[in-house]
């Protein structure tokens, strides 16, 4: 006999939860290797598309199953390499042969290697499952129908402006990764006299784009989120879940971050970095924790982030991807 464990009620295995398993069972199930994260959000859930190509070249009889909650699944469902998609929350284990965790993994080992972190949260989590990323390919696949989508919505909202189109995502779900109000209004008015159409995507209503008459799209499904990502020229984030779809989309692009490494969660992505960093000779970071020297919801590796700077960067973005003007010739 082969023993094997069943998850009960959620909770981890423990012996009593060992049952026999016959050699029937054992045939059924040889091949069905699931991979669960209990846990969005959506740029992690983004990430876990480098996985599973890694997963699949070691045996490609294995068939792999992502589980995730459910609100997540349209992030992932056309991945080529996942042969099917369960609520992370109503997973049978004993349907598998193997599961691998990668819910707590990654902060295990960045909590344990703050504040100089080195590994990016794919790698880690392959290391978890026994496996090297050797092509960090997210394998997205944006219909034809969805890139026309993306880029009529964006044409619909222009309202006469002209100019390249940025997505401009200054916002995360945490206040201490995001631009304050005061650098936003900035890069708006300095994208906007450099010519450029500036345009936001968030799930809530952004206060400050209102005030500026930015046009904002709200909370688009996945797929329209992706296929907007896909469609803008050029993309301005922070370390959020456009961030992750965009370096995935290998979108040209810049981005900021404060007290979480870009250099590391980036390092897979060809992307312009914004950051007051050590090896430039900040000294207070990436820090990779609560910060010590302020209360508020900014932080001084966000305040002291000036002007020239974000400007610069940016600059920089569009000079190594230089809009390309589309001339239609009649024939």
């Amino acid at each position: 006999m082969v023993k094997l464990f069943q998850k009960r009620r959620n909770r981890r295995p423990r012996t009593s939860d060992f049952k026999p398993l016959s050699i029937k069972r054992f045939n059924e199930i040889r091949n069905n290797i699931l991979v669960i994260r209990n846990l969005g959000g959506i740029g992690d859930i983004i990430m876990h598309r480098y996985l599973f190509e890694s997963l699949k070249k070691v045996n490609e009889d294995i068939k792999i199953t992502f589980a995730c909650p459910q609100e997540f699944h349209e992030f992932v469902d056309e991945h080529p390499y996942i042969d099917k998609l369960e609520d992370s929350a109503k997973i049978n284990y004993s349907d598998y042969i193997i599961s691998f965790d990668t819910t707590r993994c990654c902060l295990r080992t960045e909590y344990s290697t703050a504040p100089k972190v080195k590994m990016n949260r794919p790698d880690i989590w392959a290391q978890h499952c026994g496996v090297k990323i050797d092509n960090y390919d997210m394998c997205f696949d944006v219909t034809d129908e969805n890139k026309k989508w993306g880029k009529d919505k964006i044409e619909e909202i222009r309202n006469g402006t002209y100019g390249p189109s940025i997505l401009f995502s200054p916002l995360s779900v945490s206040m201490d990764r995001s631009f304050t109000n005061d650098q936003i209004r900035m890069i708006v008015k300095n994208l906007r006299e450099m010519g450029y159409f500036v345009f936001g995507t968030h799930h809530l209503p952004v206060l400050v784009f209102e005030e500026l008459g930015v046009p904002l799209l709200q909370k688009l499904p996945p797929k329209k989120w992706i296929s907007i990502i896909n469609a803008a020229d050029y993309v301005v984030t922070v370390d959020t879940g456009t961030f992750h779809i965009a370096g995935g989309l290998k979108k040209p692009m810049t981005a900021m971050f404060t007290w979480t490494d870009g250099k590391v969660r980036g390092n897979h992505y060809d992307f312009v970095l914004i950051q007051n960093h050590r090896d430039d000779g900040w000294i207070c970071g990436p820090c990779w924790m609560p910060c010590k020297k302020s209360k508020g919801p900014y932080h001084p590796c966000c305040t002291e982030l000036s002007e020239d700077m974000i400007m610069t960067s940016i600059d920089k973005m569009l000079k190594k991807w230089p809009y390309q003007t589309k001339v239609i010739i009649d024939a």
